[in-house]
């Protein structure tokens, strides 16, 4: 089904190779004759070279991993990352192979065209997999452990953003008040609740006194292979404008 994540995966991928290759013939196209172009073999080797370095620095990147969730600011530092890459590779291979066809306008055509064309892919398929997965009805069912401040606010945003193609099932709480149609039950019902609901994802809001909940909780996700995500509960006290930087191995 089209709307599977590997998928996805596999056609921004592949997508991004047609436009690397694209964008390379086009810009050095454009800072040679063809003529010119067509005679030299090193061509070839540099065209594939750039793909592979694409393919590996990409997943190191995480560039296309949850791509669907992630806002387009931070897939564009992601995109700004992967060009960085890609300009580093032709001026090595430049000054190693001593080719002047691959000139300073063919590498600065070759950027702006990966910039254009990968924004505009990023967008396209965006609203095409909120086509495709609209009419398949392939959503992944979230189940939110926390019924508080925290969860809500997730809650919210998932229902506002349906290219991040979730499906809210509802909360389960210890404290939150049951009479809400939303609280599916306790937390102590999770694994019940993920094989009688089929949930796909699991994300975790609890408030930091209930953080002895975790090690449970995710004990039960890991024995019915669900993906979890926790949002820690001292986001709520940060503005929108918080960074997360990294001290040694602690974020």
């Amino acid at each position: 089904m089209f709307g599977n994540q590997k998928s996805i995966y596999y056609l921004r991928l592949f997508s991004d190779l047609i436009v690397i290759n694209v964008s390379f013939l086009l810009a050095a196209t454009l800072a040679q004759s063809l003529h010119i172009l067509l005679s030299r073999p090193y061509m070839l080797a540099l065209m594939v070279a750039l793909n592979f370095i694409w393919y590996f620095f990409s997943n190191v990147t995480g560039f296309y991993e949850d791509a669907t969730t992630k806002s387009f600011s931070f897939l564009y530092s992601g995109l700004l990352k992967n060009i960085f890459a890609q300009i580093v590779t032709a001026i090595l291979f430049i000054f190693i192979a001593k080719e002047d066809l691959f000139t300073r306008n063919f590498i600065l055509f070759y950027s702006f065209f990966l910039l254009v064309f990968v924004s505009a892919r990023i967008q396209i398929i965006k609203h095409l997999v909120i086509s495709i997965m609209g009419k398949e009805k392939n959503l992944r069912n979230v189940l939110i452990i926390g019924g508080g401040e925290l969860g809500i606010n997730f809650r919210e945003l998932i229902d506002s953003r349906e290219d991040f193609g979730y499906h809210f099932v509802g909360f389960l709480d210890d404290t939150a008040n049951k009479g809400n149609k939303n609280i599916l039950g306790n937390i102590d019902q999770l694994e019940k609740v993920i094989n009688q609901k089929k949930i796909n994802v699991v994300v975790i809001a609890l408030p930091i006194y209930e953080s002895n909940q975790l090690d449970k909780i995710i004990k039960i996700c890991n024995r019915n292979a669900q993906r979890i995500h926790i949002i820690p509960d001292y986001f709520r006290f940060l503005s929108k404008k918080y960074q997360v930087n990294m001290i040694g191995d602690f974020p």
